[in-house]
């Protein structure tokens, strides 16, 4: 049972996380954290500066991702959580009670270079604990 797009409302194709705990998700895939009603959602790749894999750059870059969170039809609001070698708090998002942060972000295997299918990994832990 999806709902229309752009509903902040939880969908059948939701994963359902506990707290704390690493998940994967594709751009336009959401998570609901158990017990919280926090939902997170995936919504784009802003940018993708990282070095591509077996070639050697001067820099390694770095990758953006926007993120968005929700309880019930409640927007919680978005926003932008860069990836970079070394987690800084510019890949962490306080709220809502919870951290929500970017742990790596991977192209589908098999993909075009043109055009990748993302696959991000987050974590969303409750804070206070």
């Amino acid at each position: 049972m999806a709902l229309a797009s752009g509903s902040s409302e939880p969908v059948a194709t939701d994963l359902t996380v506990p707290a704390g705990e690493t998940f994967e998700l594709k751009v336009g895939q959401a998570a609901v954290v158990e017990g919280g009603g926090i939902r997170v959602k995936f919504e784009e790749v802003l940018e993708d500066s990282r070095c591509p894999m077996g070639t050697q750059c001067v820099s390694v870059g770095q990758a953006m991702v926007q993120v968005s969170a929700h309880r019930g039809a409640s927007s919680l609001g978005g926003q932008a959580l860069v990836l970079k070698p070394d987690p800084t708090e510019e890949s962490r998002w306080s709220v809502g009670g919870y951290m929500i942060e970017v742990l790596a972000l991977n192209s589908y295997p098999g993909t075009s270079i043109g055009d990748p299918v993302y696959v991000g990994t987050f974590r969303t832990v409750l804070q206070g604990q």
